[in-house]
């Protein structure tokens, strides 16, 4: 029986975003953290952590906020920037790496992904079908020259599985009941970072993205909110 290390992630929840084939000679593989913010049990980190296994390279995670997203506020970004703080502490006892940026003003950050993307063999990004990702995915295929896979990471049954649209909850609950009868889910490993055979980063984020400052856990957790172009008024 095979460990549930070595069972891999169900092509279903997995979508190649651009025609880019995947760079061979790319110098890590890019998980692009933007919706499923967790290191553990999340199909989009596993697969990443698959590619960089099978490509040998190693994997680098970057996590970033900008200041200009829906609503964005105090209450908002300091959940986030407790989240990037407790990944930058946790990626630090593994052989991956980690880059978290802040956004300080509007616009500051532009190209910072695709920077970072345009080094790497292939990129791994969450497939979020809410919020401002759908938007962003489709500018990714216009505009990027990447090889990028977005994985699905969101419930128990991956998004694209059904070849329909349930307008009411019971539909779409039955649908569900009859799906999870006839076959058992395959569940996301607990903490794909622990893979045995995941290659050593060693890189430096200044040299990959020196227009941009990255910060540290330490630093993250000095974030000064008041200097940010965000909703004040939400604590």
């Amino acid at each position: 029986m095979k460990s549930p290390m070595n069972l891999p992630v169900p092509p279903i929840r997995i979508r190649t975003a651009t025609g880019e084939p995947i760079q061979s000679q790319g110098k890590f593989v890019l998980y692009w953290m933007t919706a499923f913010r967790r290191l553990h049990s999340n199909f989009a980190l596993q697969r990443a952590v698959e590619l960089a296994v099978e490509l040998q390279r190693p994997l680098l995670i970057f996590e970033a906020v900008r200041v200009n997203y829906p609503w964005a506020s105090d209450r908002f970004h300091h959940f986030i920037i407790d989240g990037m703080r407790d990944h930058a502490s946790q990626v630090a006892s593994s052989n991956a790496g980690y880059l978290a940026y802040v956004e300080p003003r509007r616009r500051d950050g532009h190209a910072l992904a695709q920077t970072l993307a345009e080094q790497a063999c292939a990129v791994v990004t969450d497939d979020f079908p809410c919020f401002f990702h759908p938007d962003m995915y489709r500018r990714i295929v216009h505009q990027w020259r990447s090889y990028v896979e977005l994985v699905d990471s969101n419930g128990i049954l991956p998004i694209h599985a059904a070849d329909r649209t349930f307008t009411v909850a019971h539909s779409y609950r039955r649908y569900m009941q009859k799906a999870i009868a006839a076959e058992s889910p395959v569940f996301p490993v607990d903490n794909p970072l622990d893979h045995p055979k995941l290659p050593p980063w060693k890189g430096k984020a200044a040299s990959l993205a020196p227009r941009w400052k990255f910060l540290t856990s330490t630093e993250l957790g000095r974030m000064d909110l008041s200097a940010l172009p965000i909703d004040h008024s939400v604590g």
